[in-house]
């Protein structure tokens, strides 16, 4: 929650500009492994979502990385977009079996009930921080650029489906969550922890 959020240590305001590329990449960043081509990820992501490609980020620390994407839209099967609001930055590998899930799994359960996805809501995706936001925990997955937050799903008709709200059918809400347990390989959701 955003209260809980206020009262955690805050994260320092910015960090000290590195003085060279060398210091800014990293040690073992491989200069030949820049390239403009497309990976084999980014080509598949391609075919069932509308992206855009970033440049590597880097740092602090160990945030940051290559082959980034920022997710605009899914694409379902019969070509119909499901907004991504905000969009998602990620890297391609998260993005790609988010974008699955979202195509193949949330879809396809929300249509199952006679309803259409029209977007996806989500509370954030890649960002530089620790864990629960205290600034000297471990790493965050955002920080990776291997989470996203899901708010929620958004219908044709404006309805959300939010995975906490107990007016929305508990079997849709269980069988979403047991589709990204098997899909992904941690998923928190109601009952966590307390962020």
């Amino acid at each position: 929650t955003e209260e809980a959020r206020t009262r955690q240590k805050p994260l320092p305001p910015f960090w000290p500009e590195p003085h060279s590329f060398a210091e800014a990449a990293g040690p073992g960043f491989d200069t030949a492994s820049v390239t403009s081509a497309l990976s084999d990820c980014d080509q598949r992501l391609a075919e069932i979502a509308d992206i855009e490609l970033l440049p590597r980020l880097i740092g602090p620390g160990e945030c940051g990385g290559r082959d980034m994407i920022r997710l605009n839209a899914v694409l379902l099967p019969n070509r119909k977009r499901v907004e991504v609001k905000p969009t998602a930055v990620l890297r391609c590998a998260m993005a790609e079996s988010f974008a699955a899930w979202v195509r193949d799994e949330a879809s396809d359960r929300v249509a199952a009930r006679g309803d259409a996805l029209r977007s996806v809501d989500t509370y954030g995706s890649y960002e530089c921080r620790g864990r629960n936001w205290v600034a000297d925990a471990k790493l965050s997955e955002h920080g990776k650029r291997n989470a996203i937050d899901l708010r929620a799903l958004v219908l044709a008709d404006g309805r959300h489906v939010t995975l906490t709200d107990e007016t929305v059918s508990k079997t849709l809400r269980d069988d979403l969550r047991d589709s990204a347990c098997h899909r992904f390989t941690t998923v928190l959701g109601p009952g966590a922890d307390g962020h």
